[in-house]
Parts: C-alpha cells; sequence; structure tokens
C-alpha cells in the first residue's frame, strides 16, 4: 500500500488564489502504480504460503490511497464536511481512479496484465461501467491491466502523524492533542502534538493567531452524518475499502452509534469505525492524559484474595528444559490477571 499527501498539491495555499495542482498529482500517480508495483514483485517470494505466492502473481493487487486531504482542503478555503467539500471529492475521487487505471493500462502494456485479466468480465463490473471515462477504456481494452485491485484509503496514522499532515479522508482530530505511546519497557509515554497545518497558516496570516478561519474544524465538530457522507462519497471511487474512525463523545449513546452503523451501511460504505471518548480502553488520540485509577498497594509478603470469579487459561509449553503447564487466572468483574503460575510436566530437563 501507498498513500499520497494531497495537501503538497495546493498552490497558492491559504489564499484566494489557491488551486489543486492536478496535472502534478496525475503524475504522482503514475509514478506510484509503477513503485507499487515493483515493490509486490520484490515481496512474492518472501510471502510464507505457497497460495499466497499464487494469488498475488495472478492478481497482482496493490493499494493506492491518500492522506492530507483535510489538510488540502483548509489550504484550499473549504470546510470538511461542506456541499463543497464533497464536490470537490467527486471530481478528485473520479479523477484518481482514472489515472490510477490508466496508469496500470499503460504498465500492462510494458510487463504484461495481470494472468487472470479478463476483459469480458470487466467491461461488466458495475464499478467499471460507472466510474472509467471512456477514453480511458480504450487503454484498458488494448493494453489490459496490470493490477487488478488498485485503490484503498489506509489509516496512514503513522506516516501522517511522522509528516505532520492529517490522516487518510479524515478530518483533523485537534489542532493540538495528547499522543500516547506504548512502550513494554517504559510504560506509556505522553506529549504534546501541534498540527502543522496552523504554523503553517500563521506564517501567511500572522494576524488571525488566537482567531482561526472557520474552516479550520476539528473532528469533534463534524457531525458524524456529514463524515459518513464525505466517505460515501469517496468510496464510490474505491475499487477496495477505506479505514476511517468517527470520535465520538462521551455522551454518545448505544443509538447513536447504532445509527452511524446503519447510515454508514445504507450509503454504501464497506466499513466505519466509531471511538467514544472516555471508553475504558484509551485511544491513540487523547484530549488529555487519562485519569489513573486509585490502585491499592500490597505490602510486601502480603497477599491479594482471588476474585470470587476467577477462571484459569491453560497453554502447554515446551522449553529446553523440558514441558511445563502455564495457568493463567483472569477476573472477568475486576479485568485483570489474578495470578500466573507454571508446572512441570513428565521428566527430565532442569528442575524449574
Amino acid at each position: 500500500m501507498g498513500s499520497i499527501n494531497l495537501a503538497e498539491f495546493v498552490l497558492n495555499p491559504f489564499t484566494e488564489e489557491a488551486e489543486f495542482d492536478i496535472e502534478s498529482l496525475s503524475k504522482a500517480i503514475h509514478v506510484v502504480v509503477r513503485a507499487m508495483d515493483d515493490v509486490l514483485e520484490e515481496n512474492i517470494e518472501r510471502l510464507p504460503l505457497d497460495k499466497q505466492k499464487e494469488k498475488s502473481r495472478d492478481w497482482r493487487q496493490i493499494g493506492i490511497g491518500h492522506m492530507g486531504l483535510a489538510d488540502a482542503f483548509i489550504k484550499l478555503g473549504i470546510t470538511y464536511g461542506s456541499e463543497e467539500s464533497r464536490q470537490f471529492s467527486r471530481k478528485l475521487g473520479r479523477f484518481f481512479i482514472n489515472e490510477c487505471v490508466k496508469a496500470t493500462s499503460l504498465l500492462a502494456k510494458e510487463r504484461g496484465s495481470f494472468p487472470k485479466f479478463d476483459h469480458d468480465s470487466l467491461i461488466k463490473s458495475d464499478f467499471y461501467i460507472k466510474n472509467i471515462d471512456p477514453s480511458v477504456k480504450s487503454f484498458v481494452k488494448m493494453f489490459g491491466m496490470r493490477n487488478c485491485a488498485l485503490t484503498s484509503i489506509a489509516p496512514t496514522g503513522s506516516i501522517g502523524t511522522m509528516l505532520s499532515v492529517s490522516t487518510g479522508i479524515e478530518p483533523n482530530f485537534r489542532f493540538s492533542y495528547t499522543r500516547k505511546t506504548e512502550s513494554l519497557g517504559d510504560g506509556d509515554t505522553y506529549f504534546e502534538v501541534y498540527a502543522k497545518i496552523v504554523e503553517d497558516y500563521l506564517k501567511v496570516h500572522p494576524q488571525d493567531k488566537g482567531n482561526l478561519p472557520s474552516y479550520f474544524v476539528e473532528s469533534s465538530s463534524i457531525s458524524p452524518t456529514d463524515r459518513i457522507e464525505l466517505q460515501s462519497v469517496w468510496q464510490e471511487y474505491i475499487d477496495t475499502a477505506i479505514s476511517s474512525t468517527i470520535n465520538l463523545p462521551e455522551s454518545a449513546t448505544i443509538k447513536d452509534i447504532e445509527h452511524i452503523y446503519i447510515h454508514g451501511w445504507r450509503k454504501g460504505l464497506k466499513g466505519v469505525t466509531v471511538f467514544r471518548d472516555n471508553c475504558e480502553r484509551v485511544g491513540v488520540l487523547t484530549t488529555g492524559k487519562e485519569e489513573v485509577k486509585d490502585v491499592t498497594e500490597l505490602q510486601r509478603g502480603e497477599w491479594k484474595s482471588l476474585a470470587e470469579d476467577t477462571y484459569y487459561m491453560k497453554r502447554n509449553l515446551t522449553i529446553g528444559c523440558g514441558k511445563l503447564k502455564l495457568f493463567v487466572g483472569i477476573s472477568p468483574s475486576e479485568g485483570n490477571i489474578q495470578d500466573v503460575y507454571i508446572t512441570k510436566c513428565g521428566s527430565g530437563g532442569y528442575v524449574i
């Protein structure tokens, strides 16, 4: 999978002359399609199962997506979730899939189509009929397609954070927020993150510090309905699926979540995720450091009584010293491990 940063294709950002550089995006798509096909070819023999290698060779699926959509909106002065943002996405989405199909067709001219390519079946596809322009269809008829699946919008959480750009097709979570990283050795670490898009805007409009324009919208101010409406526009032009998480306030109810999923299903989404604020399992992105619950600390030599609903999971282990049975006691009511112990099986080896 590979993701293109849409925010980098806005010319004259934060001004009335701002425009999207569609020609440069076209060139980037052709480069990325070729690069993804190279990566696929390089990794076929690294797949662990013969069946995986066979499927990869036969279908040559790749997943080209993008990130930075929300930042591109801001640079263009468009409000995320508005009708203008949906109209822009329709034009860009259709262009994106057509350029991907054109690029893979030209690559097929050079390298050959994927082995399972069947033009007669392809032209009966609703997705192909609805979205692919006649001029692009002529390329496919002549040369075929190098890759069977082309587009997929990943979460891009890590690379988006690394590049300081909005992720996937999602809005900015916050223009400043707390990010949590987890480490087995050092525990959880929290650090403040400030959106680069704000810094970039203030370089052009320093007088607006503390008073950003209305099109600087965070995820919390965008309704789930508007989120689904925008995602449904992009889903029309994505031949696989989209990863997108709708962040909900703590006040969100089961009915609210039910409505989101049903509305998403009716709009043709292949997937949508929700995360409710202050759930027991904290999110990667938070508005502040989670509260630490009071914990009763045991003194040396003291034992905690087992919860009455403790049950044990057993695993058989084999180590250099022989065979072991591992028992882990878990309490559903307390939501944690109560105790852990091992017993030795058979004879031989060292005493544990």
